[in-house]
């Protein structure tokens, strides 16, 4: 299991699932992060504003991994955070 540790701001994702359906299937690059939502450039550069809590995203690291990240799990003060995966 590995550690991811604070914030996601850079990195590209993907909104695999969402219990709003309107958010399901964003890409682009985290270019900013509040305690509960995420702040997303999309493909379509489109900036969209995505409620943690409800979504599952699948985060693109640049060493070429995958990894999905339950949204809940992402909820909180942003420098104590960390992800196991």
């Amino acid at each position: 299991m590995k550690r991811l540790f604070g914030t996601l701001i850079g990195y590209r994702i993907e909104v695999v699932s969402a219990s709003n359906v309107n958010y399901e299937g964003i890409r682009g690059v985290v270019i900013d992060e509040t305690r509960n939502t995420i702040l997303v450039k999309g493909n379509d550069n489109r900036i969209y504003r995505i409620i943690k809590k409800g979504c599952v995203f699948k985060l693109y690291h640049p060493n070429g991994e995958e990894y999905i990240l339950n949204g809940g799990d992402l909820v909180g003060d942003i420098i104590r955070r960390v992800i196991e995966v």
